[in-house]
């Protein structure tokens, strides 16, 4: 997602090759874009109170996708998606971790809605 999101990002020209290389927060900004651009295709239908609803969630959604990355935020997420951490005295493995808190999300609507996003980037990088 980080990389995906500096792609994004470098494509449109809203981030220098010097940013992208030294900042690992590109997701949330390429998802809020996204959600501009196309916002009225992905929430076809839906009724205006819902979409600012749903925007601010799957916004909070890659924000914490984000927050996964070792060098986002290491005081307040000691998990990471790269790296062992340790925890209470007790050593986790990436690979081994379910990050359950992701994944239940993940696998709601707001997940389904998130794919949308990620295919819309996709499409437009």
């Amino acid at each position: 997602m980080e990389k995906l999101g500096k792609a994004y990002r470098l494509r449109r020209a809203a981030s220098s090759i010097a940013a992208a290389n030294t900042h690992h927060v590109a997701f949330e900004k390429s998802v809020a874009a996204i959600l501009s651009a196309r916002g009225r295709q992905i929430f076809s239908g839906m009724k205006p109170g819902t979409v600012r609803f749903l925007r601010l969630h799957l916004r909070e959604l890659a924000r914490d996708i984000e927050r996964l990355c070792p060098a986002v935020d290491k005081v307040n997420t000691a998990s990471n998606s790269e790296y062992p951490w340790e925890s209470g005295g007790q050593l986790f493995v990436p690979v081994e971790y379910e990050f359950t808190e992701i994944t239940r999300r993940f696998k709601g609507t707001n997940g389904v809605r998130m794919m949308k996003v990620i295919d819309a980037i996709f499409a437009d990088a």
